[in-house]
């Protein structure tokens, strides 16, 4: 019973659904209330242990969906995480969940 009452160290909060333009940005459904809680994060993840990570540019909001450019991608042909991280596997980012840190579980670098 221990296990289900702690807390998850990051959180889910939106969920890639494309690519975006010509300068490989993708567009973000968010999970939250707002998506310009999502314009905020310099780092998001795509783990629940937090050790992939995508470096965000710069963010913006256009009709209610998060539009991200991740540091590393500039090619709208379908992103993916070995174009962020080269030891990382290749995954395709379009579908994949995206978390930000739960203030609540305890401190954070």
């Amino acid at each position: 019973m221990q296990g289900k009452n702690r807390l998850k160290k990051y959180i889910e909060t939106g969920e890639i659904v494309t690519t975006f333009g010509i300068k490989g940005e993708v567009k973000v459904y968010p999970w939250c209330s707002d998506a310009s809680e999502l314009t905020g994060y310099g780092v998001l993840y795509l783990d629940e242990s937090g050790e992939r990570r995508l470096e965000i540019e710069r963010a913006r909001v256009q009709n209610g969906m998060a539009i991200l450019k991740i540091k590393g991608i500039d090619d709208p042909d379908v992103p993916a995480v070995d174009q962020v991280d080269r030891a990382a596997e290749s995954v395709d980012l379009v579908s994949q969940e995206l978390r930000v840190p739960d203030r609540r579980a305890g401190p954070f670098e």
